[in-house]
């Protein structure tokens, strides 16, 4: 039973959290943020169905994966706000700094209710917690560095969320999945002739499906 309702709050959590962003793009400006989340038509009544027909499956899967439903909801909304970042990300080349922000304060939220809930965890979760968030989002400022900027500051942004998320393992595993993806794009799209060596290629689409992959596959 609680896997239902769980997938039923992820559903409508994350129905949020795509208008929010559109709000956030400029989408319906003359109405306010709330007004425009509350507003509700038929296309918007087949768009929560389709959430929920997308949470069920994931959060049963997840706890298949013996997965507590923190952990689900945590995984879930992550993705929830990956791909509006990736779709902004391969529109303008940008990843908005409030959608990190947003992130982040979820991930704060979520790490209370973890100490809240499993008190006894609390140091292994604060470890696991600030651990992936400062190696993984130092290994990409590494790479920010040496590539004199070829890597995006967003995107060393992106992984340091990921690591607060994901920990240290599993986003290393996303790290190396998004640019195994990002090179086969590349050499595709090269050999094809629609791109070039110096051309610039948005990065956070390949991190959103490797950490879709990385994520389902239980990494």
């Amino acid at each position: 039973m609680m896997k239902y309702i769980v997938a039923v709050v992820i559903g409508i959590i994350a129905y949020i959290i795509y208008f929010n962003c559109n709000y956030d793009l400029g989408q319906e400006q003359d109405l306010s943020r709330t007004a425009f989340l509350l507003w509700i038509d038929r296309k918007r009544v087949l768009l929560i169905a389709l959430f929920w027909a997308v949470a069920l499956p994931v959060t049963w899967l997840f706890s298949f994966y013996g997965y507590g439903p923190l952990k689900t909801v945590r995984y879930c909304l992550l993705l929830a706000f990956l791909f509006p970042i990736a779709r902004e990300d391969a529109r303008t080349k940008q990843i908005p700094n409030r959608w990190l922000i947003y992130l982040y304060v979820i991930r704060i939220v979520i790490f209370i209710l973890e100490t809240v809930y499993y008190p006894s965890s609390f140091a292994d979760n604060l470890i696991f917690t600030i651990s992936g968030g400062i190696v993984c989002g130092g290994i990409m400022f590494i790479a920010y560095v040496v590539s004199r900027h070829a890597v995006g500051m967003g995107d060393v942004k992106l992984f340091m969320i990921l690591g607060f998320y994901l920990g240290t393992s599993m986003t290393y595993t996303v790290m190396f999945a998004a640019s195994a993806l990002a090179a086969l794009y590349g050499v595709c799209h090269m050999a094809a002739k629609k791109i070039k060596m110096r051309d610039e290629i948005a990065f956070a689409p390949f991190i959103a499906v490797a950490a879709l992959i990385v994520i389902v596959m239980g990494f």
